[in-house]
């Protein structure tokens, strides 16, 4: 009997700002996967062990299923023990109704809309698999929107996850006062809100 196995490869996940020269500290981010190889599994939990081990405690590691979650921390993590087969990296937000989440320094920054895909053959992110629709092949240092950012050429298992600030729409609120100096009905009661 002859039993075929593929080497564990190793990503690098990495956390910035979308001009990718800041750290951010504090996301929710999540790694699910499933080998393609017949009979082969994944431990999720000695993953989780070996980069809790590498890490410490305050990066929150947790197997679930068929996969693992973490918060981005002041390192990039490297995650070993990846068997060929199809993965999803996807970033969760604390506040769900704006999209958001807040980093360990208070900046409110925005999560990454989408998931990504991508494979692994043979210990390498395949870069024809690697997809999303907030996927770019160069870094975006002027973009409003937060995005996965993956460069083959520049190396081949590193995805960037880069996030954006987020900037609160404003209220305005208009109230009708007599132009003439003398002090009209105040109607506060009917202002219009209008939001920008």
């Amino acid at each position: 009997k002859i039993t075929m196995s593929d080497d564990a490869s190793s990503i690098m996940i990495s956390k910035t700002d979308v001009t990718g020269e800041s750290e951010v500290i504090g996301a929710a981010l999540k790694l699910t996967g499933t080998p393609t190889g017949e009979g082969a599994t994944i431990n999720w939990t000695a993953i989780k062990d070996a980069l809790t081990d590498k890490y410490g405690a305050d990066y929150a590691f947790t197997a679930v299923g068929n996969g693992i979650t973490w918060k981005s921390g002041e390192d990039d993590v490297v995650i070993t023990g990846l068997l060929d087969g199809t993965y999803t990296l996807a970033e969760t937000a604390a506040d769900t109704t704006n999209n958001t989440f807040t980093d360990a320094d208070g900046v409110v920054y925005k999560v990454v809309e989408s998931a990504l895909t991508f494979e692994i053959e043979n210990g390498e992110i395949k870069a024809d698999t690697v997809e999303s629709d907030d996927l770019k092949h160069a870094p975006a240092s002027d973009s409003d929107d937060s995005y996965y950012y993956y460069n083959s050429e520049e190396n081949a298992n590193t995805i960037v996850v880069a996030n954006a600030e987020y900037v609160p729409k404003a209220t305005v609120v208009v109230s009708k006062k007599a132009l003439n100096g003398e002090t009209a009905e105040d109607l506060d009661a009917n202002a219009t809100a209008a939001k920008f």
